[in-house]
């Protein structure tokens, strides 16, 4: 199971979350740790977030606590969140602060959660039931450590073709070995275990999720320009590419020379309105966001130029979008990406 995109993108969006590395943060990280954020309670007082665990920092006392270490996850006495550990120890942390009169606890247990549930092993029990395909498939559809939904369906599907035995038999594999249960209960123990290195993998690439240097969204667009990287262009897949040439005809127009996040977000809404309202909720109201549309004298104006330009919170939602795609999917920024990156970056401004 991927983690789940909504856990992610609320802890990075928790006003008292940020981005950004400093040398104090660096000297505790391990070789090869790498940096997402760090959430502060007070100077003395935080706790980084990194791909392989929790540094906790209170005075002169830090407290590592490894995402494989993690046994259960209580809430305590309000604002403290205790980590019961593995090997029976356990570790309090503060988190005292609230994002929208909400408090921030409860993203962050609800994070740490889903970490657990990723890295959680299916019990024998359920293994011991599987003897055959059909019952390795029925395991992997109820099971919610599969990696992905088309990973569920493409595996689904070729476990319930009757030309498995031959497909088996093509590869080198013996038809009395298909048919010994123990090999359909590998595939389940080798298709739903995940380790401290898959965990690292899905996280990896965070520490650059929020580009906006204080990592705090933008509402609205502060018309500031700035540039996306080639490599992020590149990865956007034939839908969100004729999401982006639709904005930027729009906005040229318009008579502008700037494209702003919200000709982005309405280009998105017209084409994908359900992954909008995914992200936004059922609340997102298009014809507003239309009415919100910069116009020719609220906005850098190019007009009869070739060239348009991107704001500065555009390019913070396209790289957003970037670090969703390689968290969260297969690399390519997909409509939910942007969608889900929108909803971080400007604080659901328009719902």
């Amino acid at each position: 199971m991927k983690l789940p995109r909504e856990e992610l993108c609320q802890v990075l969006s928790l006003q008292s979350f940020v981005a950004q590395s400093h040398d104090v943060f660096a000297s505790l990280l391990a070789p090869g740790e790498r940096f997402i954020g760090v959430y502060l309670n007070e100077s003395d007082d935080f706790f980084l977030l990194t791909d392989i665990g929790l540094h906790y920092i209170k005075g002169e006392i830090a407290r590592f606590v490894p995402f494989t270490s993690l046994a259960a996850i209580e809430l305590n006495v309000s604002p403290e969140l205790v980590l019961r550990l593995k090997d029976g120890s356990k570790v309090t942390i503060q988190v005292r602060n609230f994002t929208e009169e909400c408090a921030d606890i409860l993203v962050v247990k609800s994070f740490l959660e889903s970490v657990l549930k990723f890295l959680e092993v299916p019990q024998h029990s359920e293994i011991g039931k599987i003897s055959n395909a059909e019952d390795l498939k029925r395991f992997l559809v109820t099971y919610r450590g599969l990696p992905s939904d088309l990973v569920l369906r493409s595996l689904a599907g070729a476990l319930a073709s009757e030309e498995l035995p031959e497909i088996l038999a093509r590869a080198g594999i013996a038809r009395s070995f298909s048919s010994e249960p123990q090999l359909w209960q590998a595939l389940a123990v080798l298709l739903t275990c995940r380790s401290g290195e898959s965990l690292k993998a899905e996280l990896s690439g965070l520490e650059a999720s929020l580009p906006i240097s204080n990592n705090q969204p933008i509402s609205p667009d502060d018309g500031k320009l700035a540039e996306p990287s080639i490599e992020t262009l590149s990865l956007l897949d034939e839908g969100c590419l004729r999401v982006l040439a639709d904005a930027i005809e729009a906005v040229k127009q318009a008579g502008l020379g700037v494209l702003t996040a919200e000709y982005l977000l309405f280009s998105l809404a017209r084409a994908y309105p359900d992954s909008v309202r995914e992200s936004f909720g059922e609340s997102f109201d298009i014809q507003k966001l239309k009415r919100s549309l910069p116009k020719e004298n609220e906005a850098k104006s190019y007009a009869g130029g070739k060239a348009i330009f991107y704001s500065r919170t555009t390019v913070a939602v396209l790289e957003q979008a970037r670090s969703l795609s390689l968290t969260e999917g297969d690399g390519r920024i997909s409509a939910t990406d942007l969608a889900f990156a929108a909803q971080i970056i400007l604080e659901k401004a328009y719902s």
